[in-house]
């Protein structure tokens, strides 16, 4: 199986290389301030990605667009992209100009399917989201909810059911990693809630907030 990038044609694996570190350094201090945590370094912070996101034509509000980017980056830290990072991602997606660059992760997000591809920009989000410079460990219910949204609308019929449950579990008040991680799987083992005609297991091995999600709607598994 292809990698999403060369699926997508923007790899140069099979084709012309676009890619040319030069220009993509030049790119990178263009958008590059200083380094707050060492001032020997520069860094894209999160308002000169949003410049970049308007130079390119992509609405800021296009969230998916920022973290496909991220991902392909392989970003250590949220809102930050480091100047190694930034040309990686380049050069992953083989482009040398900020108009290549939109177009590519306009593809990137297009070609997203809800298979096991998927997983490594779903994974990511979480580990991403996460302030760990705050000492943060979890995300927030409502992180996740918007994250779920944003990743999962149009692509899962029981999104708004489980947003809803988790609303209404007033206790639940952070996503450990290992739901989110395992939610998928849920979702590929059951994605047209077939859980309900049997085949689910509450004493198997899924999250206990899987576990109640699917007791409150087949209550005979109780």
């Amino acid at each position: 199986m292809c990698s999403i990038y060369t699926c997508i044609g923007v790899s140069g694996e099979y084709g012309m290389k676009k890619f040319n570190k030069a220009e993509v350094t030049a790119l990178f201090h263009k958008y590059s301030v200083p380094n707050p945590n060492d001032a020997s370094k520069e860094i894209v912070d999160i308002e000169n990605v949003l410049q970049l996101c308007e130079d390119m034509g992509t609405d800021p509000g296009a969230e998916l667009d920022i973290l496909f980017f991220a991902y392909t980056c392989e970003c250590a830290e949220r809102f930050v992209f480091h100047k190694s990072e930034f040309i990686h991602g380049f050069q992953k997606l083989n482009v040398s100009t900020v108009s290549d660059l939109g177009t590519a992760l306009k593809k990137g997000v297009k070609a997203l399917k809800l298979n096991e591809d998927f997983r490594g920009i779903y994974e990511f989000a979480y580990r991403y989201n996460v302030d760990t410079a705050n000492q943060q460990k979890n995300l927030k219910k409502r992180e996740c909810a918007a994250l779920w949204r944003l990743f999962l609308t149009g692509r899962w019929a029981s999104l708004d059911d489980w947003i809803d449950f988790l609303r209404e579990s007033k206790k639940i008040k952070v996503i450990k990693e290992d739901t989110w991680r395992l939610l998928l799987d849920f979702i590929l083992t059951f994605p047209t809630a077939e859980y309900k005609k049997g085949g689910y297991d509450p004493k198997g091995s899924w999250p206990t907030l899987i576990d109640k999600y699917v007791i409150a709607r087949v209550p005979e598994l109780a």
